[in-house]
């Protein structure tokens, strides 16, 4: 999808008539914040503005096993994926994923 785009890089989070929105932040942004600073400024609010316009949001991968989350070798503790978090995100949000779309669908 982003290398369709081709490679755009934005912090613009509004809707894209008769298009598609992507978070695809530039890098030297993403790299300069820790994990929950870029969760809490750019992808929750990316999803919390698609939640917020009723957006259906296809994955681009289905939601299952390691994607999700995994086991931490030395610690042997689950670790939730960044793409783990948005799924339960909109999952808590009243998200319900169709697999024969492969999109999360708002109830």
């Amino acid at each position: 999808i982003v290398k369709e785009m081709d490679n755009v890089k934005s912090t613009d989070f509004g809707a894209r008539k008769g298009g598609f929105n992507v978070l695809n932040v530039p890098d030297d942004i993403y790299k300069s914040l820790t994990r929950e600073q870029f969760w809490e400024k750019y992808n929750k609010r990316w999803l919390d503005e698609a939640i917020n316009r009723g957006d259906d949001i296809f994955l681009a991968t289905k939601p299952e096993g390691p994607v999700l989350s995994y086991v931490d070798r030395i610690t042997g503790e689950e670790v939730i994926t960044g793409f783990g978090r948005e799924y339960n995100y909109l999952i808590k949000r009243g998200y319900i994923y169709d697999a024969a779309t492969n999109m999360m669908i708002k109830r």
